[in-house]
């Protein structure tokens, strides 16, 4: 592929489908997507609520096992599978509609399976991206909480995107959780320093010009309802690059 001489794309975090996420949020972010003309757009962990979704997928199992209770010859493994199956399908077509297409564009999901998208929304992204036309779609999957994007712009090179693997600490300074996830990833990296450090799952939106061993460092606001701190969550919005 050819290299650019420049681009642009907008980064989201924090979608938290289906609990608090807001479907007019994702209009504003389309009408951002189309007025500065993004190339791609990067959603930086917590695109599923993961937690709820489990929560309620067990309560699902568990009200159909006591349906069953008292069936003789049901095989109640079977049953589950096929129940989990159905949820799953549900949720796809659901993220489906919510999540808007947009023109020559595409996304690119790093997914924060440790606490927020968890495995269940490992599952139904994975599932969403085949739905969406698989590697001819508009959906690329990173799994790695470190994720390495090579932005095709000459002389830039490569940008990670870090998302949290463990529950954070409350933290007074909105910079905290961003600056710790940094040096975690600095202190046991072995690749050559980034261009540009990106970080979701924080809720908060902030700028670090030079920091630590001298890369630019973006947090990205959530992009939901925030009705708790888990850390410094303060901030509602996306990020134009």
């Amino acid at each position: 592929m050819e290299e650019q001489k420049a681009t642009n794309f907008v980064a989201i975090s924090g979608i938290n489908f289906p609990a608090r996420s807001r479907k007019y949020l994702m209009g504003l972010v389309r009408q951002i997507v189309e007025r500065h003309s993004a190339k791609f757009v990067v959603v930086a962990g917590g695109t599923i609520a993961g937690r709820e979704l489990e929560k309620e997928l067990k309560q699902k199992i568990r009200a159909r096992e006591l349906e069953l209770k008292d069936e003789k010859g049901v095989d109640k493994m079977a049953e589950k599978l096929t129940l989990t199956k159905n949820f799953i399908s549900e949720k796809v077509a659901a993220l489906n509609e919510f999540l808007p297409k947009l023109k020559d564009v595409n996304y690119h999901i790093v997914i924060a399976e440790s606490i927020l998208d968890r495995p269940i929304g490992t599952r139904i992204l994975e599932d969403l991206a085949k739905l969406r036309g698989g590697a001819d779609g508009d959906i690329r999957l990173y799994t790695d909480p470190e994720a390495k994007m090579t932005i095709q712009v000459q002389g830039f090179g490569e940008m990670r995107v870090l998302v949290p693997r463990k529950t954070p600490w409350f933290y007074e300074n909105i910079t905290g959780l961003t600056q710790r996830l940094v040096n975690s990833f600095m202190s046991k990296t072995f690749s050559p320093k980034p261009r540009l450090i990106m970080v979701g799952g924080t809720g908060t939106g902030s700028f670090l010009p030079r920091y630590g061993p001298g890369v630019p460092i973006v947090s990205v606001p959530g992009l939901n309802k925030i009705e708790e701190q888990l850390s410094t969550e303060n901030m509602v919005g996306c990020v134009v690059m």
